[in-house]
């Protein structure tokens, strides 16, 4: 991976005697840790491997990159098959929350 990356940077930057740098490991990290969070929602620390130098915007672009590869079907499909099941409590405080969703208002509930 890290020998892509390496031939990636030759190309782009058109320079052939370019050798190896901490960055590139780094990057190779950051695309291991991503994969791994998307399968496992867990990071490479957890498999005992180095955690990559990453800014704190990273991370939280990597959670928002996770929730938008839900698949929205399958999703319809599990809540229509759980709704039933939900007890009068549950089913009193998902209401609330699916109406304020539609309405598209943001709000704490309690």
């Amino acid at each position: 991976m890290t020998e892509d990356i390496l031939n990636r940077v030759k190309q782009t930057e058109l320079c052939l005697n370019k050798d190896f740098a901490p960055e590139m490991y780094n990057e190779a990290l950051v695309l291991l840790e991503d994969l791994c969070i998307l399968i496992s929602n867990f990071s490479l620390n957890h498999y005992g491997m180095p955690s990559p130098d990453r800014p704190a915007t990273d991370l939280v672009n990597t959670d928002i990159q996770r929730e938008k590869q839900y698949d929205d079907v399958d999703l319809a499909t599990l809540i229509a098959n759980n709704e039933p099941f939900l007890t009068a409590e549950q089913r009193l405080i998902y209401n609330r929350i699916m109406l304020t969703v539609d309405a598209k208002q943001g709000g704490f509930f309690s």
